[in-house]
């Protein structure tokens, strides 16, 4: 467990110094004894912290830029609800949150209105994708 912990909190560290110049989000990894969908990642706006929980069949993942974990998407999609929260609705492009409607109709769970959208369309380059192509992978 010590190695994914590092690894995702070296990730963390380094995404939220770029993405927030002030008020990042705190990260809580937690590591589930079984494997209940019940156990989703979550961000919880009020408290700003994310909720990272790591599945035992996930332990030994590794973190590639090219070929994301389970644990990395994972991180990289509470991140993006951070990201979100920081967002008014007039930050919103219309316009292209459309078009990624079209590509991802919907994700599971709550909170993935138009400002979400609006955060992969914001943070895809980060990753040195398009938002068409981000909105794929998260």
């Amino acid at each position: 467990m010590n190695n994914i912990t590092k690894l995702i909190k070296d990730e963390f560290d380094k995404i939220t110094k770029n993405w927030f110049p002030q008020n990042a989000p705190t990260l809580e990894i937690e590591f589930p004894k079984d494997d209940d969908i019940e156990t989703a990642s979550v961000y919880d706006e009020k408290r700003n912290k994310i909720i990272l929980r790591v599945m035992s069949h996930n332990i030994n993942d590794n973190f590639d830029n090219a070929d994301w974990s389970s644990t990395q998407l994972e991180l990289y999609h509470e991140l993006l609800h951070a990201y979100q929260a920081t967002l008014d609705d007039s930050c919103v492009d219309n316009s292209k949150v459309k078009e990624l409607r079209i590509i991802r109709k919907s994700f599971v769970g709550p909170g993935h209105c138009d400002r979400f959208y609006q955060a992969i369309i914001d943070k895809a380059a980060y990753f040195g994708l398009k938002p068409d192509e981000f909105v794929k992978r998260v």
